[in-house]
């Protein structure tokens, strides 16, 4: 007779995976639900807050290199 090891869940990395999960899924969907919002603010289209927002982060980048 053999004892066999139980095998345990790997709590650490599926922790790290939900926690990755779960903020790439809420910096995808946020601006999406404030862009009425933030069209108002900015008093541009919808449309032009949805297609530029995107590049905020990569132009606020690219300002803080040079």
């Amino acid at each position: 007779m053999t004892c066999r090891k139980q095998e345990r869940l790997p709590l650490a990395s599926l922790l790290a995976l939900a926690t990755a999960a779960f903020i790439t899924i809420l910096t995808e969907a946020l601006p999406a639900g404030l862009l009425l919002q933030m069209a108002q603010g900015l008093a541009v289209s919808e449309a032009w807050v949805g297609q530029t927002s995107p590049s905020m982060p990569l132009a606020h980048w690219l300002r803080r290199s040079l």
